[in-house]
Order: C-alpha cells, then structure tokens, then sequence
C-alpha cells in the first residue's frame, strides 16, 4: 500500500507547503490522512502481530523493540537539527523545566496530554511527531487484543465509545482508527485465499473507490457550500469504505517491490517536512510557488538521506532479528 501512504504523506506536505494560497481551488484534507494513516498502521500491527510476532517467548520485547527501532532513530535525527534551531529562543529556562521539554520531546509518547487534551497538547518542536505518540501507544496495547477476535471486538467497542461520548482528547479520538485497520486485518484474513482481488469487477470498484472516494476524501474543490456536504459525507462512508478496501489494496501490490520503496519513503517525508519548511519559512521564502517547488524538493532530498543512511542500515538490523521464514515488510 505503499502508493496509498505516499499520497497521504504527500497531501500532508503539500498542504503545510501552503499550496491552496498558490492554487486556490484545492484544499487537503490532512486530519482525513492522518487519520486514514492510523487505520493503515493498525492494519499492519494486525498483521505482524498475528503472522510474524507469534511465538510466545520474548515477543513483545521484540515487536516494542522493533517498533521503536522503526519510528524513532528517523525522529531523533530530525529532532536534533530542530533541537538547534528553537532551543536558543527558548533560553533562559530552569534545568527542570528543559529536562521535561526535552524528555516530552525525546519520549513523545509519555506526554499525559494525550489523555486530556486534542492533539498533543503540548509544545513539540516537530509539529507532526504528534503522531508517534498516539503510534506507540497503540502500539503498547495491541498484543493484548489484535490477536484475538473477542478482545479485538471488545476493543472496538471501547474505541466507539470513546469517540462517540468522551471525544476530548488525541488518545479518545483516534483509537478508533487503529482499530478499524485491526479489523480490516480480520477481513483479509477471510479472503486471502479466495483470489478476489484478481477479478475484474474488484479491479473496477477499486478504481473507482480510489477515484471517486479517496482522492476527494484527502483533496477537494474549496467551495463552502460543497465543503459542508463533503464533510458531513465522507464521515459516515469514507472510513468504512477505506477500511474495506485495505485487504484488496493489500492483496494487490503486497508483491510489488516499487510500491514498498515508495511506502518506506512516505515517513521520512512526513516527519522531516516541517522543519525544512520552518527553515524556508525563517529565511523569508514562503507563499510562492518558487517556495512551494524548492520546499518539496529539500524535503524529499532529506526524506531520502534519512532513508539511506539511516533507515536502510536500521532496517537490516530489524530484519535480522525475526526467523526468515517469518519476516514480512513493514
């Protein structure tokens, strides 16, 4: 699903290159690519944990292990550089107020604000880390439920609940997601076997979906009176068809080695973009297009050093640690 995460990361960045001031009839719809990310993440996390992660012994250290080797040595390089960038404008400071700042940026997920507040809630210096947290700590609780039918459904439960009667915070709002990717797994797991994906009419409804579901999900025609149908639409339909439509597009390029490279790239290029922008925006080179086409091209220069020299090295270590007969790519 690697071209599905690469337009969600894309229309992430396109939107914070501030595209809809140059091209004025577009607007991105980031919280619905975000958000369509955590389901894709509890899809995966579903996967690995049932067909990779299965022997009792030592397997939760592995996959928390291994999760973190994923996500954050990519994180902690982009902290560094924007470490350098806002720590000077925020000396003077206590040592015990900068060891919390430091510790909430270092170890995202720790924050309680994600219990209590929208978002983060706090002060980060790479604005879309937020996401790690609420990754991990999904990522904390999911052995204990993807693996089996009865907890996962109890999860769901749960989720809805929260969603639906206590939508105050980043944890109540967006566990709902991941656990629709779990379910999806569920779904995949029922036709995996039966070829589905190789028939035409399923060809067909999957363009269609990405055509006329996704695409306008995440990039629409600004227009207020649209906008208001839009959304109030594709909150009652666009998820449950997203999430349907996972196991096919799963199913269908899972052999396909161009759509893993392009899927490894799309986080590198979500979590580095904001401080390359932060430094085009410092330099004044902002709200044109020449600043659009050079801020795209910086960050995708970086997502791919990040890719070479950090994640690549990484990801062979990762890999070296799980049984061949069980490695899957994620």
């Amino acid at each position: 699903m690697g071209y599905i995460r690469i337009i969600l990361a894309a229309a992430v960045l396109l939107d914070h290159l501030g595209i809809s001031s140059v091209v004025k009839i577009i607007k991105f719809d980031t919280t619905t690519a975000v958000q369509s990310f955590f389901v894709i993440s509890g899809f995966y996390m579903s996967l690995i944990l049932n067909e990779k992660y299965i022997e009792k012994s030592k397997s939760y250290f592995l996959f928390m292990s291994n999760r973190i080797l994923r996500l954050y040595p990519i994180y902690w390089i982009v902290l560094l550089i924007a470490s350098i960038i806002f720590i000077p404008h925020l000396l003077p400071m206590s040592i015990l107020n900068f060891a919390l700042l430091m510790g909430k940026q270092i170890f995202i997920f720790v924050d309680p604000k994600y219990f209590i507040s929208p978002g983060n809630g706090s002060f980060i210096f790479i604005p879309p880390a937020w996401t790690l947290g609420i990754e991990m700590l999904f990522y904390i609780i999911a052995p204990f439920f993807v693996k089996s039918k009865k907890k996962l459904a109890l999860l769901f439960g749960i989720s809805l609940v929260l969603k639906l009667f206590f939508n105050y915070s980043a944890i109540s709002e967006n566990l709902i997601f991941f656990t629709l990717g779990a379910l999806s797994y569920q779904i995949y797991n029922l036709i995996k076997t039966k070829n589905f994906h190789h028939l035409l009419i399923i060809k067909i409804l999957s363009v269609l979906f990405f055509l006329f579901v996704f695409i306008p999900a995440i990039a629409f025609i600004k227009n207020n009176n649209i906008n208001y149908l839009i959304q109030n639409l594709y909150s009652i339909i666009y998820f449950p068809l997203f999430t349907l439509s996972i196991p096919i597009m799963f199913l269908t390029f899972s052999k396909s080695r161009i759509d893993r490279l392009i899927g490894d790239f799309s986080y590198p290029l979500y979590i580095c973009h904001s401080v390359v922008l932060h430094i085009f925006y410092r330099l004044y080179l902002i709200n044109n297009l020449l600043y659009i086409i050079a801020g795209a091209i910086t960050v995708i220069i970086f997502a791919q050093l990040l890719i070479t020299f950090v994640d690549k090295p990484i990801q062979a270590f990762r890999a070296s640690r799980i049984p061949s007969n069980k490695k899957l790519q994620r």
